[in-house]
């Protein structure tokens, strides 16, 4: 019910004499931090053009993509996930400058520990994924492949559920939020392995990380004067 009411008040969005109304929405989508060290033929290009080639590095590892799979209740209980997105990885080599290589990946999971369909529980995540990776922004930028491997202990259960809140603004105004909130979530903790080339190059990456997984919400948050 709360998405009908979201649907009818979304032509009044907007802000006037009277305050603001603004919609809002997150997608089913999986988040990835972590980061240990990277190791093997690490590749620098330096502000002169040369390439240099360290050993090993210091990593800081981030992923965020869709899921599109965790905004159905229904499937929760199902063996196996599919999502994609965007992926960003820091290197510190040592002596070197610091590195952002960037990309896209695709990603698939394999779920042999899964609660029961509509119970919160443990989950064991086996992902893997491929990518393409670029070393910087632009024309100029060299792309590579790339791909990881990683396990993934999670806490996950079902959201479905509908909210209003209102409160206080202070200095006579009030603010409150409608929205609802359908599809999966998890928090969990894992490690992985990945392979990177660039500039013909090769390195590993070892990660220990945090996943949190996302359902599907929207919603209007708005104040009045």
């Amino acid at each position: 019910m709360a998405l009908l009411a979201l649907a009818g008040l979304a032509a009044t969005t907007g802000c006037g004499s009277g305050g603001c109304l603004m919609p809002y929405v997150s997608i089913p989508a999986r988040i990835e931090i972590g980061g240990i060290s990277a190791h093997g033929s690490i590749p620098s290009l330096q502000e002169d053009g040369q390439l240099e080639e360290s050993g090993s590095a210091k990593m800081l590892h981030l992923r965020a993509g869709i899921n599109p799979m965790q905004g159905f209740n229904g499937w929760h209980g199902r063996s196996w996930d599919v999502g994609g997105g965007y992926l960003a990885q820091w290197l510190w080599p040592e002596g070197q400058p610091n590195l952002l290589y960037h990309g896209f990946y695709l990603e698939g999971a394999w779920f042999p520990l899964t609660p029961e369909k509509d119970e919160s529980g443990l989950r064991l995540s086996l992902v893997a994924d491929a990518e393409v990776v670029l070393s910087g922004f632009g024309d100029g930028a060299e792309v590579g492949p790339g791909g990881s491997l990683g396990a993934f202990l999670e806490w996950s259960g079902t959201a479905s559920t509908s909210y209003a809140k209102k409160t206080g603004g202070g200095m006579g105004s009030s603010a409150g939020a409608i929205g609802a909130l359908y599809g999966e979530w998890s928090a969990g903790l894992g490690v992985s392995l990945g392979y990177r080339r660039l500039w013909g190059m090769n390195y590993l990456t070892i990660m220990v990380g945090l996943t949190f997984r996302l359902p599907f919400g929207a919603g209007l948050a708005g104040i009045s004067n």
